[in-house]
């Protein structure tokens, strides 16, 4: 994934929610998920959105993942 597919699709997250990620947090994230195809992200994305109630942490989009 390149990191400006992942900004466009993290932005999502953050329309939805109505919060922004700081710009260290956005690094963070695309440092530790940046191996993941920009279609599974996508993917994640929606299944996170269905199930959690507040903008998703690495840890909970890892978890959705794993399910």
């Amino acid at each position: 994934m390149q990191i400006g597919e992942f900004i466009e699709a993290t932005s999502r997250l953050e329309q939805y929610y109505g919060k922004e990620y700081t710009n260290e947090q956005r690094q963070i994230m695309f440092d530790e998920i940046k191996d993941f195809p920009i279609e599974r992200y996508r993917r994640l994305i929606s299944a996170v959105i269905r199930k959690s109630k507040y903008l998703p942490k690495v840890a909970d989009i890892m978890e959705v993942n794993i399910e």
